[in-house]
């Protein structure tokens, strides 16, 4: 059975150990933070998913092919959405400064979609990222006084 929580506590976890900032007009961000967003998160798992072919499998969701695409999403293993995510944010277009600029990874998966398909993402992984991403951390100081 499929567990969106702990698919989007990977994701974040490998997004705060990221120590690229995403950038939007003037405003940079974590991406952790970025990943508040539904635009960068979309973008980033559109990513995640090329990077495995998973785009491939959900057109395959036609009488004898491999599923649906939601059959395909969920047959992802937590650990390897993580390391796609991962690869998704390595590979993410930078500008002058080294930082990934929002519209030019929005561009990058637009290309992506017009030379090899549609990416299928799951919206409800979304939400489910959007909403452990802007979920308070316990900085070190508190976690060490618990202790």
């Amino acid at each position: 059975m499929r567990n969106l929580d702990f698919e989007a506590r990977v994701v974040c976890a490998i997004a705060e150990s990221c120590p690229d900032r995403i950038v939007k007009g003037s405003t940079a961000l974590p991406a952790l933070e970025a990943m508040r967003a539904e635009l960068v998160t979309s973008c980033l798992l559109k990513m995640a998913m090329f990077s495995l072919g998973i785009q491939s499998m959900a057109e395959m969701g036609q009488p004898g092919g491999a599923g649906t695409p939601l059959q395909s999403l969920e047959a992802v293993p937590a650990s390897l959405l993580g390391l796609s995510v991962s690869y998704a944010l390595d590979a993410a277009p930078r500008n002058g400064e080294g930082l990934i600029e929002v519209f030019g990874l929005v561009d990058h998966v637009d290309e992506l979609e017009l030379t090899f398909g549609r990416i299928v993402i799951d919206s409800a992984l979304v939400e489910e990222i959007r909403r452990v991403a802007a979920t308070p951390r316990p900085t070190a100081g508190i976690a060490e006084g618990a202790q």
